[in-house]
């Protein structure tokens, strides 16, 4: 069953109109990108994808979680630690600032849309960022790709709040609106709660 044909069944909402069409996109959108932000970095594994780099250059990578940030130094990764891309100069080696970053400590900070790693990867001590892209689906599609099977259900429902929602915006029926979406965010939090609680082993 489609995204679309799910959300209608829990909602009734109409969803051959083209406005709510193109609202129900933009829901489905956002519902996974919060459950992605929300999701421990444990939970991702399967849907991460790694990106490596070996120079002073940076990574543009836009519309994404960054999960990990690693650094080879003598056969070994090395985890980075975050930063503010304003204490950029204290990574500097030789800067003599606490921050400041080594080849067995090494850091990253975000710039202008671009992520770099101190010190400078290269060729044979390279870096690897692991991310996970945010992903987009239409109504008409029944699954996404590039994301937990285990959740889908819970982005159904968050797009389904939303349809509830806009629906009671739009004709003020409390009285039939208001436990539609209280049912549905109770599903929404308990599926969440569920999954973080063990739902995602095996």
């Amino acid at each position: 069953m489609s995204f679309g044909s799910r959300i209608k069944s829990l909602t009734g909402v109409d969803i051959t109109d083209s406005t709510i069409k193109g609202y129900i996109n933009d829901w489905l959108a956002e519902g996974a990108k919060e459950l992605i932000n929300i999701l421990p970095n444990d939970c991702l594994w399967n849907v991460t994808t790694n990106t490596n780099l070996t120079s002073s250059a940076g990574s543009s990578l836009t519309n994404c979680k960054i999960v990990d940030v690693q650094r080879t130094f003598n056969g070994f990764d090395y985890a980075c630690r975050k930063e503010s891309g304003s204490a950029r100069g204290r990574l500097k080696a030789n800067s003599g600032y606490m921050e400041e970053a080594s080849k067995p400590d090494p850091a990253f900070y975000n710039l202008n849309g671009k992520l770099y790693i101190e010190p400078d990867p290269s060729s044979t001590e390279g870096g690897k960022i692991s991310y996970v892209s945010f992903p987009t689906a239409t109504l008409g599609e029944s699954t996404y790709t590039g994301f937990p099977d285990e959740i889908e259900h819970l982005v159904v429902l968050y797009a389904s709040i939303k349809a509830a929602e806009y629906q009671l915006q739009n004709d003020q029926d409390t009285e039939v609106r208001a436990p539609v979406i209280q049912t549905l965010k109770d599903d929404y939090k308990l599926g969440l709660q569920a999954f973080l609680g063990g739902g995602n082993e095996g």
